[in-house]
Parts: C-alpha cells; sequence; structure tokens
C-alpha cells in the first residue's frame, strides 16, 4: 500500500514478505484464519490490561496498559491504521488475490518504552490527526479507493531481536471520518 511504510517495516523485521502464523508450534498454512484459531485454543502468554478510548470529538485515542502479569523489561508500545478488510471486484495484482485482511495503511511515529508495572498503569495518547489515510491505487494507476474499514491496533513488543509481539488490541475507527 505505502511503499515508504513498508520499506521501514521491512528494515525493522529485516524480512520482506507477509508474516508467518505458528499455532501450537506448528507453521500454519494460511493468514489470518489461524488467528482465530489460535484465540480459540486460549494458548497462555504473559497478559497485560489494555483499555482503548476513543475520543471521536478531537479524533484521539486514549491508551491504558494495566494489570501486568509478568515482567516485559525492554518492551515498546508501538501504534498503527490497519484497514480491516477489502473485497476487490477483480484482483489488484497479478495473483488473482481479491480479498485483503489487515492491510497497513501507516504507523505512529512515535514509539513508547513500557513503563507500566503491575500497580502503576501507563497511559498514551495518540493523535489521529497525525495520520493519512492514503489512496489506493492499482493498474498504474488507473484505478483508485480511499480504505473505508480502518482500524487502530496497539501492540506491546520486545525490543531485542526477536521483535516478539506480547499482547495487542484492537478499535475500529468507525466513527473516525479519516483525514
Amino acid at each position: 500500500v505505502n511503499s515508504f511504510i513498508n520499506s521501514r517495516m521491512e528494515e525493522f523485521y529485516g524480512v520482506d514478505y507477509v508474516p508467518i502464523v505458528f499455532s501450537n508450534g506448528v507453521k500454519s498454512e494460511s493468514h489470518p484464519d489461524k488467528l482465530q484459531e489460535i484465540q480459540a485454543i486460549g494458548l497462555s502468554f504473559t497478559s497485560y490490561g489494555i483499555t482503548l478510548d476513543f475520543n471521536s470529538s478531537d479524533a484521539s485515542i486514549e491508551v491504558t496498559i494495566d494489570n501486568l502479569s509478568d515482567s516485559a523489561d525492554n518492551a515498546t508500545i508501538r501504534a498503527v491504521i490497519v484497514e480491516d478488510s477489502h473485497t476487490y471486484s477483480q484482483a489488484p495484482g497479478e495473483n488473482d488475490q481479491t480479498y485483503f485482511a489487515h492491510s497497513l495503511l501507516d504507523v505512529f511515529e512515535n514509539e513508547e518504552m513500557l513503563t507500566a508495572t503491575s500497580g502503576d498503569p501507563q497511559t498514551i495518547t495518540y493523535d489521529l490527526s497525525d495520520i493519512t489515510i492514503p489512496t489506493i491505487s492499482w493498474n498504474n494507476g488507473f484505478n483508485t479507493r480511499t480504505p473505508t474499514d480502518l482500524s487502530f491496533i496497539i501492540f506491546i513488543q520486545k525490543k531485542d531481536e526477536t521483535k516478539e509481539v506480547l499482547q495487542s488490541a484492537k478499535l475500529s475507527l468507525d466513527d473516525w471520518g479519516g483525514n
């Protein structure tokens, strides 16, 4: 969608392909359907309370992180805007794919260190005016559209070489008109 964001993520993660999902230690054959299977299994992992409050009057999202069940030393908090899903009437590319889920649209520049503890919550406010929803084009710009099915995703991620996502939360932005 956005070559600048794409190259930043390639550099950060050191990969240039779609993420792979592992379920019970076995590489899944599809994404994102396996994510629902993983959630249904109820695997145990470090948990945090993540509360997301959207204020439509000033287009901001307040994130509160608390109730840490385990230490998260050397972890950061990152946030992104995604398009939940879109189905094209004709494939926009050459691989016949028409359905796209959780397409990355923009990344909030500020990366926060996780400072919350089990007894001391952490609150961060994200200003949606910092985000620009790109126009998506294909067929050499002949076809265009503006994404509308948007969500805010926050995730807590280790800063070490694994870049493991410890937990995430998602908030629908149906009430936001976008920028």
